[in-house]
C-alpha cells in the first residue's frame, strides 16, 4: 500500500487550510460530530465525501505511532464504555475490494484536538493493510486472527487483536475508505463483551471545589461520567448553595462545545457573587433539566456536595443578648483565623450607629432582631459571617378575650379563650367573673352560666398588666306543660292539653312516643286509639334555641276489667336519684284498690298506690293489686339503674407529695366512653386529668373536686382530694417500718368483679380484714389468726356484689387501714 504515498500532497493542502475549518460547525466526518454508538450494528449506504470540516488524521504511517496517511472520506465514532470487556468490531465494505483504514483513539482524559498532535499517546488500535488479499472484511477479533494493535500499509494484517476496554473510558473511531469508492459497509460491534453504548443516564462524578484555591473565585469545573449533549446543557440546570449565597449560575461553557463539537464531559459554570467563604457547598442537578448523553439518556436530578478550603477567616458575632423594650445594646464582634487583618461590617446597617465598627451600638429596639457580621480578611480578600440575636423582653402587651358562645341557654358550658401576645412571652392569668363563680389561674377555662355574666381575666407577663373581658347572655329556659293525666275509653282517641311558658316565644313543640300521635309537632294533638295506659312526654324548645325539661302526662284507657298499669317516672336513673311508681289501677270494682308491692331483688315492699324510691341498683317493683270484691290482677315496672362514673382519685381521699413535685390527677379510665366530660371545679377546668403544683418552697394544701358526667348514661358523679405539698416527702432516706398495714397487705386485682387476693408484703399477725359497701354497710368480716408470713394469701368472693365503690379495712393493735377497692 506504499502507493498511499501520493496523498501526501492532499493531506499538506488540507493542514493549510486548518485554519479557516477550525471555525466551521463539524460534521459525523470529524472527531467533534462523531455519531453517538447507541446499537451494536451500523449501516452506511454511501461512504462519506471528503474529510469533514477539521482535518484530525496525520500523515504519519508508522506503528506504533499512526498507521493511516490521513483521512479518505472519513466517518467518525463515539462511545464511552459502561461495561469492562473486549471491545471487537467488523467493518465489511459492500464491495469486496473496498479498502478500508481506521484508528481507535482513548479520549478520556484528552480532547479531539489532541488526536493530531498526540497520536501516539493516545492510538489504542490503527489498522493499514491493503493490497491484494488485504482488503475486504477488517477490524478488532483475536478470534479471525488479530494479533497486534498497530498494522501499517501493505501487506500486513486485516486484523487487529482484541482490545480491552474499561468502564467510563471513551473512545472514538475513525474509518477511511482508502480506495474512495462510492458503495458503503457494515460496521458492527455485536461480538464485543464489553459494553460500549448507553441505556443509563449521565450523572455529576466530580465538581472542582478542589481546584479554588483563592477567594473571589467565579468559575467551578463540573464533569459527568460520560459525554453529554452540548445542546442539553443550561445554566438554569444547575443550583449551588453554600457559603456566602445564595448562588446564581450565568453561564455554562465546555470546550469542545465551544470549538462546534456537539458532546462534552467537562462544563465549567460561572457563578454570580464569587466565592469569598470556604466551606461545605453542594450542587443540586435540578428537577426537570434536560442534560442528556449522545443516546438520549436523561440525568437525573440530584445533590453533590463538595468542598471548598479557602483561608476564611471565622466571625464571632458574639453571644446572643438580651435587652428591655426599647433600649440599645453594645455587639460584641470578633473574627480569627485568617490573616489577622480584618474589616467588619455588620447589618442591618440602618438599625446601627455604625455598621463598620467591630462593636457597635444598635437603636433603640421594639423587636427581636438578628444582626449578621460579615468579617473580610484585607489581605485575601475572603470573608466570613456569623448571626446573633438581640431578645427585646417585655414591650407592649396584647389581650383579646373570647367566649365560644356569647349567648348560650342557661346550664350550657362556655370556653373562654384568651389570646395573648407580645410582652415577655410568660403569661400568668386571673380569671373572676360577676356575678362571682369564676376563679382560675388558666388561661382558657371553662363556665356554665345561669344568668348573665361578665367574665374578666387579668394576665402580665412580668413586667405590664392587662385587663379584659366577655359578656356572655343566657337565656331563661323554657317549661313544658304536658297537662294532667286523663281517663278515656279503652280503644278511643283524645287530644293532649299541652302549653309552654317562659323562655322566648315562639315554641317549637314535640311529643313523644310520636307513633301514637296523629302528628307530634303542635300543643294540642290527636292520639290514636288508646288500649292501655300511655305515657306522653312533651318537650319545648324556643326561639333562642334553649330546651326545657320533660313534661308528662298519662292517659289511662278504662275497661270492664281489673286492671293496673304501673309506671315508673323517670324508668332510668342513675345511683342515688328518685324515681316515682304509680300502680294506674282502674276497672273491677273501682275504688277502693289494695295494693300489695314486692321487688326482685328482694328487700321492698309498701301497699301505696304510688311512691317515691331511690333504687342502688336495676329493679323490678311486682304488684297484685286487689279490688273490693276480691278480685286481683298482677303487673310489674322496672327501674333502670345506671351506676355512678367511677372516680379513684386516690385511695384515702388524700395525697402527700413533696413541695417540688407536681401531681397529675385523673378523673377516669381509658374504657370511659366518648364525650364523658371531667370538669374541675375549683378552676372551671375541663379535662380528664388535672396538674396540681406548688411553688416548691412552702407546704401547701389544696383541695380539688371533680364532677364527671358519663358520656352515655349522663349520671353524674363527683370525687375530692386534698393534696398535702410537704418538705418530708422529699427526703428519699426516710426509714421504712415493717409491719405498716398500709404496705403489709395488698389488694389484686383492683378493679375486679367481687372476686379478688389479699397478699402479705410483710410479716404481720391477727388481722381484722372488713368490707363496707359506698353507704358503710358491713358486708363482709372475717379474722385472720396468727402470724401471717410474706407471700401469703387469701382469696375472697363476694357473690351477688353489685357494682360500685367499696372500701376495704383493715385492723390490727397496730392500728387500721382502708383501702378503696372498685368493682366492674
Amino acid at each position: 500500500m506504499n502507493s498511499k504515498l501520493k496523498y501526501i500532497a492532499v493531506v499538506m493542502i488540507l493542514m493549510m487550510v486548518t485554519a479557516f475549518v477550525k471555525a466551521q460547525t463539524p460534521t459525523t466526518q470529524d472527531c467533534l460530530g462523531a455519531i453517538p454508538v447507541c446499537g451494536l450494528i451500523y449501516e452506511e449506504d454511501q461512504t462519506a465525501s471528503g474529510i469533514g470540516n477539521y482535518n484530525e488524521i496525520p500523515n504519519t504511517q508508522s506503528c506504533p505511532s499512526h498507521c493511516m496517511d490521513g483521512e479518505k472520506n472519513s466517518r467518525w465514532y463515539i462511545f464511552t464504555v459502561v461495561q469492562s470487556g473486549y471491545l471487537r468490531f467488523e467493518i465489511t465494505p459492500q464491495t469486496p475490494t473496498d479498502d478500508y483504514d481506521w484508528s481507535v483513539f482513548d479520549l478520556t482524559n484528552h480532547s479531539c484536538e489532541d488526536i493530531w498532535s498526540n497520536t501516539g499517546e493516545i492510538l489504542v488500535s490503527c489498522n493499514a493493510a491493503g493490497g491484494p488479499g488485504y482488503q475486504g472484511t477488517t477490524g478488532v477479533s483475536s478470534p479471525n486472527g488479530g494479533m497486534v494493535d498497530c498494522n501499517g500499509g501493505g501487506a500486513t494484517a486485516k486484523w487487529n487483536c482484541d482490545l480491552i476496554v474499561w468502564e467510563g473510558q471513551t473512545y472514538v473511531l475513525v474509518v477511511s475508505d482508502w480506495t474512495q469508492t462510492p458503495g458503503g459497509y457494515t460496521l458492527d460491534f455485536s461480538a464485543s463483551t464489553a459494553t460500549i453504548f448507553d441505556d443509563l443516564p449521565p450523572f455529576v462524578e466530580y465538581v472542582g471545589g478542589d481546584l479554588i484555591t483563592a477567594c473571589g473565585t467565579s468559575e467551578i469545573l463540573v464533569r459527568f461520567n460520560e459525554n453529554v449533549k452540548c445542546s442539553s446543557v443550561q445554566a438554569g440546570d444547575f443550583t449551588i448553595e453554600g457559603p456566602g449565597g445564595p448562588y446564581t449560575v450565568t453561564s455554562v461553557f465546555g470546550e469542545n462545545c465551544d470549538l462546534g463539537g456537539f458532546n462534552e464531559r467537562e462544563y465549567t459554570l460561572t457563578i454570580e457573587p464569587a466565592i469569598f467563604q470556604g466551606g461545605d457547598f453542594n450542587l443540586t442537578l435540578n428537577l426537570f433539566s434536560s442534560i442528556s448523553d449522545a443516546c438520549n439518556n436523561y440525568a437525573v436530578a440530584t445533590n453533590f456536595p463538595f468542598t471548598i478550603n479557602l483561608d476564611t477567616p471565622e466571625a464571632i458575632a458574639g453571644e446572643d443578648i438580651s435587652i428591655a423594650y426599647g433600649q440599645s445594646a453594645v455587639l460584641q464582634g470578633d473574627a480569627i483565623n485568617g490573616s489577622g487583618q480584618y474589616s467588619f461590617y455588620w447589618e442591618p446597617a440602618e438599625l446601627l450607629d455604625d455598621p463598620n465598627l467591630q462593636n457597635p451600638t444598635t437603636d433603640n429596639l421594639t423587636t427581636n432582631t438578628a444582626f449578621t457580621l460579615l468579617v473580610s480578611d484585607q489581605e485575601s480578600a475572603c470573608q466570613g459571617q456569623d448571626t446573633m440575636w438581640v431578645m427585646v423582653m417585655g414591650g407592649p402587651l396584647g389581650i383579646s378575650v373570647a367566649a365560644s358562645d356569647e349567648a348560650v341557654c342557661s346550664g350550657a358550658r362556655v370556653d373562654l379563650i384568651a389570646s395573648t401576645g407580645g410582652g415577655s412571652g410568660t403569661y400568668q392569668y386571673v380569671w373572676s367573673s360577676s356575678p362571682p363563680g369564676l376563679n382560675s389561674t388558666i388561661a382558657n377555662p371553662s363556665v356554665y352560666p345561669t344568668e348573665n355574666t361578665w367574665c374578666k381575666v387579668a394576665v402580665t407577663d412580668g413586667y405590664s398588666e392587662l385587663v379584659d373581658s366577655v359578656f356572655v347572655v343566657v337565656y331563661e329556659t323554657p317549661l313544658a306543660d304536658a297537662g294532667t293525666d286523663q281517663i278515656i275509653n279503652e280503644g278511643t282517641i283524645t287530644t293532649l292539653d299541652g302549653s309552654a311558658f317562659g323562655g322566648a316565644p315562639d315554641y317549637i313543640f314535640q311529643w313523644e312516643p310520636a307513633n301514637w300521635l296523629e302528628q307530634n309537632n303542635i300543643p294540642n294533638p290527636t292520639t290514636l286509639p288508646l288500649y292501655e295506659p300511655t305515657n306522653f312526654t312533651l318537650l319545648i324548645t324556643d326561639a333562642n334555641g334553649c330546651t326545657s325539661d320533660p313534661s308528662q302526662t298519662t292517659i289511662f284507657p278504662s275497661g270492664a276489667g281489673l286492671s293496673a298499669f304501673p309506671t315508673a317516672s323517670p324508668s332510668e336513673v342513675c345511683v342515688g336519684e328518685p324515681s316515682t311508681i304509680i300502680a294506674n289501677a282502674t276497672g273491677g270494682g273501682g275504688t277502693p284498690y289494695t295494693y300489695e308491692w314486692t321487688s326482685s331483688p328482694a328487700g321492698f315492699t309498701s301497699d301505696q298506690p304510688s311512691f317515691t324510691i331511690n333504687p342502688s341498683q336495676t329493679t323490678r317493683y311486682d304488684l297484685t293489686v286487689t279490688d273490693q270484691f276480691g278480685n286481683e290482677y298482677n303487673n310489674h315496672t322496672i327501674i333502670s339503674v345506671n351506676p355512678l362514673p367511677v372516680i379513684n382519685l386516690s385511695s384515702n381521699g388524700t395525697i402527700i407529695a413533696c413541695v417540688r413535685d407536681s401531681v397529675i390527677l385523673d378523673a377516669g379510665f381509658d374504657s370511659d366512653p366518648p364525650n364523658t366530660e371531667y370538669y374541675w371545679l375549683k378552676d372551671s377546668y375541663v379535662n380528664r386529668t388535672f396538674v396540681a403544683q406548688t411553688n416548691g418552697s412552702i407546704i401547701d394544701s389544696q383541695v380539688h373536686s371533680v364532677r364527671v358526667t358519663h358520656g352515655t348514661t349522663g349520671c353524674v358523679n363527683t370525687d375530692s382530694v386534698v393534696v398535702f405539698f410537704e418538705f418530708s416527702p422529699c427526703n428519699i432516706d426516710i426509714e421504712e417500718h415493717p409491719g405498716d398495714l398500709k404496705t403489709a397487705i395488698s389488694i389484686f386485682p383492683n378493679p375486679n368483679e367481687g372476686s379478688f387476693t389479699l397478699l402479705i408484703n410483710e410479716p404481720i399477725s391477727d388481722v381484722q380484714c372488713q368490707i363496707l359497701d359506698a353507704r358503710g354497710a358491713l358486708i363482709y368480716d372475717e379474722f385472720l389468726s396468727g402470724r401471717l408470713v410474706v407471700g401469703f394469701e387469701k382469696s375472697i368472693v363476694l357473690s351477688g356484689i353489685v357494682p360500685g365503690v367499696y372500701i376495704v379495712r383493715f385492723l390490727n393493735n397496730q392500728g387500721s387501714v382502708s383501702q378503696r377497692m372498685i368493682v366492674r
